[in-house]
């Protein structure tokens, strides 16, 4: 009995074995295991990053901009998901109203370099508002997903920064409207990418609108008047009657 649960361990080791190799081989991956490593590295580091786990990644965030700090480097996908990092690890260091000046020199520091990423990205983007020049993305796109992919995330990382940004954002917000076919943007990687700058687009947009009074006229009369994005009740107009 002894010897055939012996055997049954030795089995159990061999198939756990057998498991581990394909999961960590290449025959175990599908299309997000084929990307080129740096494009790997800036995914996986901008997620974690994004998920709250800056404080772990100090050698990988830092390798990550080594690999990209040659000026003649320009690939706006890896760009763009490296300054995301930037913008997070500024927004993190800035805190409160009670941060020191030691925290808002790193946060400062960190802007900067956001920025100097984000600005080579701008630098990619095309008068129609597409961004061009991507390698791969996480899933190996080509083409005109790659594109969509690339721009999506150019609108993501300027939305960190959108007052500086703006007329760059908006034309990229047109050209990804304009690649939408039956709700789908392509491939399903380049329509989650899509949405997920369009809905943040939109907050930001939200964010930013400010109170103003809206007057409705009819044949040149005033027939109503109100307050436009705050809480406050509009004020009765004066009606007149028109022939």
């Amino acid at each position: 009995k002894d010897k055939d649960e012996d055997k049954d361990k030795d089995k159990e080791k061999e198939k756990g074995a057998q498991d581990a190799a394909f999961l960590v081989g290449r025959s175990g991956l599908d299309s997000f295991g084929f990307a080129p490593p740096l494009t790997t590295d800036a995914y996986i580091v901008y997620s974690l990053v994004r998920s709250g786990y800056a404080s772990r990644l100090g050698p990988e965030i830092a390798h990550l901009d080594q690999q990209c700090n040659a000026p003649e480097y320009a690939d706006p996908y890896v760009l763009g998901l490296l300054g995301g990092v930037y913008y997070s690890l500024a927004n993190d260091a800035s805190g409160d109203e009670k941060t020191s000046s030691d925290a808002q020199s790193t946060s400062n520091r960190y802007l900067t370099r956001a920025r100097s990423l984000t600005d080579r990205v701008v630098a990619l983007q095309e008068a129609d508002g597409s961004v061009k020049g991507a390698v791969s993305s996480i899933t190996s796109s080509r083409g005109d997903a790659l594109t969509i992919e690339a721009t999506a995330v150019a609108v993501i990382v300027m939305l960190d920064d959108y007052e500086r940004y703006v007329e760059q954002t908006e034309r990229a917000i047109r050209w990804l409207a304009s690649r939408c076919e039956r709700g789908r943007f392509g491939s399903t990687q380049a329509t989650v990418l899509s949405l997920k700058a369009i809905v943040a687009y939109d907050e930001a947009r939200a964010a930013m609108a400010r109170p103003a009074t809206a007057t409705l006229r009819v044949d040149g009369e005033v027939v109503a008047s109100g307050r436009v994005g705050d809480n406050d009740s509009g004020g009765g107009g004066g009606g007149g009657g028109g022939g």
